[in-house]
């Protein structure tokens, strides 16, 4: 057989061979096919080699397709994203959520409500006359909720790719299945409040009531959105807590009024509200900015009030620091019908003290925010801040016979004439002790204290003269949380909070406490939190 002929024949064997194993054959076995055409002589080794190498590249091209299209829910960084093409333009949709549960225990709570983003609330005195109280607890660390989030690429302008994006986030409770809705929480206790832990909040029952907004993005040009988006002093917040907003154990995760809110609880998150945010990479850094408006207040209004936020930041791998603003007009501070509850100024409604409904109050506010972090090494972050809000007289009285569907009293102004500071300073660090002991890898300490001061109460602006009966305040909170992560999916904690109250203002029934409030409010809990 000539030297052409004998390769025509070892050329078609060797296919025959291949091609009938299959695309799934295994490499040794095409191996131990060659090997054995090369020992009849059919076939130069030369040429086995030339069929081995290719075989090899196609068999790991075959496991490189099937890692890329196999579902790892443990390490993949996001598992539910599905990319596809829309009209020949690329898309993408992507579910995410976060399930959060656990149980604590408190020296002084009234029974739990599932309807609440977490249902212990130490920071708050208002329900401090009720004894221990222990149970399960959803939102130790975060608020559990299920969101969707995408984008369709729509054009270029220039160099940068326009692209629609949008995001639809709700909050529930994993344990009862029920939706976020502080709102009923209020409506279900009348008067002083004593059925079950009640407090207002930016999360009142709707389904996407986290964030629900859509808009462009273009790249340097920058984000416009539109929608329900979160408060410049929320986003802050999450990444400047020392001890990372833990919903039920930081101040600023359980307390939207001062976590996000700028004064007003509601204001945490901004209804009808439209946003610019753009960033610049400069100077071996991020440079952040962003300004967003609201048209109307927390009740849905659009004729009634108005919101500002402005941003301003600058973060690199070491340090980092945010400033920002924001101004509301007529913002509604739900409370229980039918008592002060919270503040000093609830109409009361008709039938109030009965349940079904919520009273309110109507505020103007004033809020500025500087915060700072300091990361020296992959062990250590340390992080620190100032906050300061006004409530003041609101320019309006509000003539609303419903808040989020309960009936509600005519939403009237604070107590004509008044203004009251509020300052939170803030420190704390968080140490992760996997960068320096190995077998510790995933297990960190955060550690931080808050320091919550109020002022008296004026009849304005610089005038130190008292228009009420309680006088200045102070809440000292130590908080600390010891996290471990498993993997990228899930994570077990272990977290503790204790909060001293001194002053009129937060223990005889002013804006932060009941009638007859609480030295000391302690909590201890654990938990388990799932993302996805």
């Amino acid at each position: 057989m000539n030297f052409k002929l004998r390769n025509l024949v070892a050329a078609t064997l060797a296919g025959s061979f291949l091609m009938g194993f299959g695309a799934n054959a295994m490499a040794d076995s095409t191996t131990d096919i060659v090997d054995a055409l090369v020992a009849k002589g059919v076939m130069t080794d030369e040429e086995a080699t030339l069929i081995k190498k290719g075989r090899t590249g196609e068999k790991e091209a075959q496991v490189a397709a099937a890692k890329k299209s196999e579902f790892d829910f443990i390490n993949s960084d996001a598992p539910f994203k599905y990319d596809f093409k829309m009209g020949g333009h690329d898309a993408d949709i992507q579910m995410y959520g976060i399930v959060d549960v656990g149980a604590v225990t408190t020296n002084h709570s009234l029974p739990t409500n599932g309807s609440l983003p977490n249902q212990f609330y130490p920071y708050q005195n208002y329900n401090a006359a009720a004894g221990r109280q222990h149970g399960y607890n959803q939102g130790g660390l975060q608020d559990s909720r299920l969101g969707f989030k995408g984008g369709v690429d729509l054009f270029k302008v220039g160099e940068n790719n326009v692209k629609f994006i949008f995001q639809l986030e709700g909050g529930f409770n994993p344990i009862d299945g029920s939706l976020n809705n502080a709102a009923k929480t209020l409506s279900q206790n009348p008067g002083k409040g004593q059925n079950s832990t009640w407090a207002d909040s930016s999360l009142n029952g709707e389904l996407f009531g986290r964030q629900a907004w859509g808009g462009v993005d273009a790249g340097q040009l920058g984000k416009l959105t539109g929608g329900l988006q979160y408060n410049p002093f929320y986003n802050i917040f999450g990444e400047y807590d020392p001890t990372n907003k833990a919903d039920t154990f930081s101040p600023f995760g359980e307390s939207g009024t001062v976590g996000g809110g700028g004064g007003v609880s509601e204001d945490a998150r901004m209804k009808n509200s439209i946003k610019y945010a753009n960033e610049l990479h400069a100077l071996d850094g991020k440079f952040t900015g962003s300004a967003i408006y609201q048209f109307g207040n927390a009740s849905g209004d659009t004729s009634n009030g108005y919101g500002l936020g402005l941003q301003a930041g600058y973060e690199n791998s070491m340090f980092g620091v945010q400033v920002a603003y924001d101004k509301f007009q007529d913002a509604i501070a739900a409370g229980t019908a039918g008592a002060a509850g919270i503040g000093t100024g609830k109409t009361i409604a008709s039938g109030a003290g009965t349940l079904g409904s919520i009273g309110a109050d109507v505020y103007n506010t004033e809020a500025t925010l500087v915060a700072f972090k300091f990361t020296p090494n992959k062990e250590w972050k340390v992080k620190a801040g100032w906050e300061w809000y006004e409530r003041q007289t609101a320019s309006d009285n509000l003539n609303y016979t419903s808040l989020w569907g309960y009936n509600s009293s005519t939403a009237a102004k604070w107590t004509d004439g008044a203004y009251r500071d509020y300052n939170v300073l803030f420190a704390g660090a968080e140490y992760n002790f996997g960068e320096r002991f190995h077998d510790l890898d995933g297990l960190s300490l955060a550690v931080g204290y808050y320091d919550t001061i109020l002022s008296a109460k004026t009849s304005g602006i610089g005038d130190k003269t008292l228009t009420g009966s309680d006088s200045s305040g102070r809440v000292g909170t130590w908080t600390a949380v010891v996290d471990y992560k498993i993997n990228k999916r899930f994570d077990v904690y272990a977290a503790a909070t204790q909060n001293h109250y001194t002053g009129s203002a937060v223990l005889g029934g002013g804006d932060m406490s009941a009638a007859t409030g609480q030295t000391n409010i302690n909590a201890i809990g654990t938990g388990v939190r799932m993302k996805f």
